[in-house]
């Protein structure tokens, strides 16, 4: 059996650590997904307060019973609130806590001015400090996105069997297929709305399913991932409807390039921005820089699009324990789209692809 113990001691340490810097002695944690990181528990409106000597979780009726049944792995007290505008300024002066960061991300102005005038210190928007912190995956994360992954790759050898009769099926009704046997293999749910995008439409990186049928000579491009215990997968991968044409065959080439150079580059102490340069100089080479418009990855774990970014702007340099997506892409407006996308973990001596076992070339669907 595989052990998921997460270590909630050694996440909240690592929070407490920001502190000096920031200039703050609490943390007003609002993101649920920060939330979940911290604590285990999966709620829609609560708030964290984290502390060097001590941490409060204030949840409504709805969370109550089931957070004080829950098996916490940490001391935290446990506040039910009616109005928490009200309760938490007092709880702060209670605890002598006068200097509270607030997540600058994930609170409305118009309650952070209610927060800032009821307690008695000040209030520091804050960005990322936890953010930056699950940015490193620790052996219990990592098992945790490998089953998920696991789960996708059982859905990847069940495609061509879907696609059997492609000419019957519609891009809706193969994304609902997958989804089904998504959380029949274990998803505990799909990481995002599966995307199924055919022959002009694959043009359009993010397209969502439609009822336009499948047809031959076209390419359709899926980009799936799971959900398994909070932590997600994502993974695209292209198949051709019948013999791929020279362009589709020539441009996964390029495609298979690009991505490759990116793992090349991946190794602690690389900035992000770099490995993006490294897929998008192939292309450009290539003569299709003008057709690859997005970035070349993005952190996953517990959110499908987090921290690190891998694209121009990013000044994150690599470290050990970050995962995250290597997807180059050329898309022809009007005609079709290709990418090629895979999860990769930063390790000592490079990186590894967790994707590795699942087969990176097109797939060939002669139906």
């Amino acid at each position: 059996m595989i052990d998921y113990a997460i270590d909630y001691t050694s996440r909240y340490q690592q929070v407490i650590a920001q502190f000096p810097g920031q200039d703050i002695d609490a943390l007003m944690v609002t993101n649920p997904v920060n939330q979940r990181y911290l604590t285990g528990l999966v709620m829609s409106d609560a708030e964290l307060i984290v502390t060097p000597s001590g941490s409060a979780l204030f949840v409504d009726s709805r969370y109550f019973l089931e957070v004080q049944e829950s098996r916490l792995p940490f001391a935290l007290e446990v506040v039910q609130f009616a109005d928490k505008y009200q309760l938490i300024p007092g709880w702060l002066s209670d605890h002598n806590l006068h200097r509270v960061g607030v997540e600058a991300d994930f609170v409305a102005y118009h309650n952070f001015v209610s927060w800032q005038e009821k307690i008695s210190g000040k209030l520091f928007p804050c960005r990322n400090i936890i953010e930056n912190i699950r940015m490193r995956k620790d052996e219990t994360e990592v098992k945790l996105i490998r089953k998920s992954i696991a789960i996708v790759a059982e859905i990847i050898k069940k495609i061509p069997d879907l696609l059997n009769n492609f000419s019957q099926i519609t891009e809706r009704d193969l994304s609902v297929e997958i989804d089904y046997l998504m959380k029949k293999t274990g998803a505990e749910r799909t990481a995002f709305d599966t995307i199924v995008a055919s022959g002009e439409r694959a043009a359009m990186p993010h397209a969502l399913p439609t009822g336009r049928k499948l047809r031959a000579g076209e390419v359709v491009l899926i980009d799936l991932g799971a959900v398994f215990e909070g932590y997600h997968s994502d993974l695209t991968r292209t198949f051709s409807l019948g013999e791929e044409s020279e362009e589709v065959k020539g441009l996964f080439q390029i495609l298979k390039s690009a991505q490759q150079a990116a793992i090349d580059h991946i190794r602690p102490g690389v900035m992000a921005k770099e490995v993006d340069a490294a897929a998008r100089q192939v292309i450009e080479q290539a003569g299709y820089g003008q057709f690859f418009g997005h970035g070349t990855g993005h952190g996953v774990g517990l959110e499908i699009h987090e921290l690190p970014r891998l694209s121009p702007p990013s000044e994150t340099v690599l470290e050990e324990g970050m995962i995250f997506t290597i997807e180059p892409g050329i898309y022809l407006p009007g005609r079709l789209g290709l990418r090629l996308e895979d999860m990769v973990l930063v390790s000592q001596q490079g990186s590894q692809i967790l994707t590795q076992a699942i087969p990176r070339e097109m797939g060939l669907i002669l139906g």
